[in-house]
């Protein structure tokens, strides 16, 4: 795969949640990589979701995917430090990251049998507004479908979500685009309407600005570089809620390639445990939320969700100082 991104060739990355077995027999381990590395891996022996996502990649003609449980070798450790920390750029710099948003598993696949049909409502209209034909919308469209969906509460997945370039979301009733310029999907084709334009419907192209934007030398505009911090902030608080498996191992980890981004526009800031030495200050002011939070998981019976989460814990072994917000998980 190094050598496939240095050469600029075009590929595929796919977001997706595992499900409840963490050792699945089709992930790429000591014993079967020499054979797959000879003979490949059969159809048969893909999930669902994978076998999905390769036929996605054939109707749009990129030759090549990465998923990480078949191209880093999972219980490789040396291998893992390795490729992990590459994680940041394969999603930065893929053509496209398709994402099983509504999926629980790489079982289920990118697709789902739900189906949902428009009605039309005939009534009489009183009001001040114009007889003619109207849409209702639902105000949580974007949250029910995206910010909310099981798979963008993991944490791997928020620095994936913010560093593709693309992101195509197959969610339970539809198709969803996000990327740096728009948010859309299949009933919003020209974008999100105002109304839904939210922070939760703005994210990527909220997090892009005050991120990623380039601060050429140390006299850049401090107001820019301030909204960089509280973007900073801002995905900070959101990975503070999200999951992680691992967390002693990954807390760090599954956020470098963001730290990494951010680092460079700001020409070499030090990063201290999860804080911008520039910015330290503000950096330790952080607490932790006692009240439980209430995410939302598909069901089909209702078309929403329902998620529970427990309340923060220290990490039990040592990962950071106590000053930072990496010492704490949830």
């Amino acid at each position: 795969m190094q050598d496939v991104v240095a050469l600029g060739a075009g590929y595929l990355t796919l977001s997706h949640t595992w499900g409840a077995n963490k050792n699945p027999a089709y992930s790429t381990r000591k014993h079967n990589v020499s054979e797959r590395i000879e003979h490949g891996i059969a159809w048969r022996d893909l999930p669902l979701t994978f076998q999905n996502t390769i036929d996605a990649a054939r109707r749009l003609r990129v030759p090549l995917i990465w998923i990480d449980n078949l191209c880093i070798v999972q219980d490789d450790s040396k291998e893992w430090v390795v490729e992990s920390a590459k994680m940041g750029d394969i999603y930065k710099n893929s053509y496209l990251n398709i994402s099983a948003t509504s999926a629980k598993s790489s079982q289920e696949g990118l697709t789902s049998s739900l189906e949902l049909h428009p009605r039309l409502l005939q009534t009489d209209w009183n009001g001040d507004r114009q007889a003619g034909c109207y849409r209702i919308m639902e105000r949580s469209f974007w949250v029910d479908r995206i910010s909310e969906a099981s798979i963008n509460t993991r944490g791997w997945v928020l620095q994936e979500r913010v560093l593709a370039s693309r992101i195509l979301h197959y969610c339970y009733d539809q198709l969803a685009w996000e990327c740096c310029e728009l948010s859309a999907s299949e009933q919003f084709p020209g974008g999100l309407p105002p109304p839904l334009q939210d922070t939760h419907g703005s994210f990527k192209q909220d997090v892009k600005i005050g991120l990623l934007t380039s601060f050429p030398n140390e006299s850049s505009d401090e107001v820019t570089r301030r909204d960089a911090f509280v973007t900073w902030q801002t995905v900070v608080h959101m990975y503070g809620n999200c999951e992680l498996s691992k967390p002693d191992q990954d807390k760090f980890v599954a956020i470098s390639g963001l730290a990494s981004a951010v680092q460079k526009q700001l020409n070499g800031d030090e990063y201290l445990a999860g804080i911008w030495r520039s910015n330290i200050y503000a950096g330790l002011l952080w607490k932790v939320f006692k009240e439980r939070r209430h995410i939302n998981e598909y069901t089909v019976d209702a078309g929403m969700y329902s998620k529970k989460y427990g309340t923060s814990a220290r990490s039990s072994d040592y990962r950071a100082p106590s000053w930072s917000w990496a010492s704490v998980d949830g």
